[in-house]
């Protein structure tokens, strides 16, 4: 599961390049190899044992959504990880984001500030909080 979560990773990496360069035939590309890949982990992995990568898989794929305009696809992906790990500081962020694409900042923060004060956050995760907070105008 790890070996396909970091192959997702390049792929979304050369997406940013590509994006960056204007080379948008290359940047669909590589986000349909990554988006391939994070469902498998969604589909296949989504056991206790291999987390976070099924959660973060889901953050990912709705991050995949919006750099395409999907927000409605992004929304369905982002509730689906709130439903399916809602004990879980995840749970919290995914209605962050769900809050902020409804334009509703403030109810965002106040989740944000939720799942940043869980202790043990994996890294990935917390950047994730941080730089939405700072996105906000709320201090991380």
């Amino acid at each position: 599961a790890q070996a396909i979560y970091d192959s997702a990773q390049i792929y979304r990496d050369i997406d940013r390049r590509s994006r960056r360069t204007g080379e948008k035939d290359a940047a669909q590309n590589a986000r349909e190899q990554a988006r391939n890949l994070l469902l498998r982990i969604v589909l296949l992995y989504s056991q206790a044992r291999f987390s976070p990568l099924p959660q973060l898989a889901h953050l990912d794929l709705a991050e995949l959504s919006l750099i395409e305009d999907d927000k409605q696809k992004a929304i369905k992906t982002l509730s689906e990880l709130a439903e399916q790990y809602k004990d879980e500081p995840y749970a919290n962020y995914a209605k962050a984001i769900i809050m902020l694409q409804q334009n509703k900042s403030n109810d965002a923060r106040v989740l944000l500030k939720q799942a940043q004060k869980v202790e043990g956050v994996d890294r990935r995760l917390a950047d994730r909080i941080v730089a939405q907070l700072k996105s906000v105008g709320a201090a991380p």
